[in-house]
């Protein structure tokens, strides 16, 4: 029943336009005039005059009344039927500002020290609970953060907010280096409650990926972690695995011939490690905690003054490269 009045109305309103128009005693007006400007945040109301029987709006929207509430720009008719039955019309122009306002993210979460990018669009100007003007503003909150934008154009402004959230992801660093004696074995350990974990190279791995994972091999080497958490951050890091394998001289000739004439470890020309050497009595004639092949046999503790050479004879020796220790006799022959 409501569809046939409404059908009616309309139909009675422009039917007119088959006869020709008669000339009403008063014809409808729009309060707004002629035109009207608004913001889209602030839509405002449209009437026309009182007194008539029925009224219908056409143009962007079709609306039976007195009274529309515009949502598009554009030109409005207002026909308003007397109650002779005679129809007048009325039009007025809209014009609908600030319907492009918006606020966009790259992102809604971040990793803990990383940033994102905000921006406002469609307005002329911005003001940023920052106190920053520009459309876009970089952002890097240690906690959950609600950003603010006034976006202003011709006349309209419109308050937009934004939430930020850093991921919790939890501080992790591998060791910068392991030591492990040849034949031996290390056990790496990404992060907990990752996602994936990428580790390379893997020659030497027992797997590929993993949270954890064994280094077995027997020359040195970096590994490289890429691991991935579910809400895309992602760690970097790497580890030096340095493989021990000493070759430790069981003598060495002190008497300046320029052969064999300090107690030489070739592999620490590539790492460092110290030596300790007793003698027989159990004295330390030595206590060098990053050695550098230059023993010459000479007493270097607070046991002996000035240097001296000590005697021939077998002296007991310790050699620590990372936690890794070799123990053994030397002979010093003159």
């Amino acid at each position: 029943m409501k569809l046939f009045n409404y059908i009616w109305v309309v139909a009675s309103l422009f039917s007119t336009a088959t006869f020709g128009q008669v000339q009403c005693a008063v014809d409808i007006t729009i309060d707004e005039g002629t035109s009207i400007t608004m913001c889209a945040n602030a839509l405002q109301t449209i009437s026309g005059a009182a007194g008539f029987n029925a009224y219908a709006w056409t143009g962007p929207e079709t609306v039976v009344g007195q009274t529309i509430t515009p949502n598009f720009s554009g030109q409005y008719i207002l026909a308003a039927t007397d109650a002779v039955g005679c129809i007048s019309k009325d039009t007025i122009d809209v014009i609908i500002n600030g319907t492009s306002f918006g606020i966009s993210a790259s992102s809604n979460s971040i990793c803990t020290g990383g940033s994102v990018s905000l921006t406002a669009l469609g307005g002329s100007t911005y003001l940023w609970s920052t106190g920053e003007t520009s459309s876009t503003i970089v952002v890097n909150p240690d906690a959950t953060t609600v950003y603010t934008v006034t976006i202003t154009n011709s006349g309209c402004s419109e308050t937009l907010s934004h939430t930020v959230t850093p991921a919790n992801i939890p501080v992790f660093d591998l060791p910068d280096t392991i030591y492990i004696q040849s034949g031996g074995t290390a056990f790496l350990n990404g992060p907990s409650d990752f996602e994936t974990y990428v580790w390379s190279d893997a020659t030497n791995l027992n797997a590929p990926s993993g949270q954890s994972v064994i280094f077995s091999g027997s020359e040195s080497e970096t590994i490289l972690l890429e691991a991935t958490h579910a809400d895309g951050c992602v760690i970097n890091d790497s580890v030096v695995i340095i493989v021990v394998d000493l070759t430790i001289p069981n003598a060495f000739s002190p008497n300046m011939d320029g052969r064999n004439d300090t107690f030489e470890i070739p592999e620490f020309t590539d790492y460092t490690g110290s030596l300790t050497v007793w003698n027989r009595r159990g004295d330390k004639v030595l206590d060098d905690r990053y050695y550098h092949n230059d023993w010459d046999g000479t007493c270097k503790t607070s046991l002996c003054l000035g240097g001296s050479d000590v005697p021939e004879g077998t002296y007991f020796y310790l050699v620590d490269v990372g936690g890794i220790k070799f123990k053994g006799y030397i002979t010093i022959n003159r």
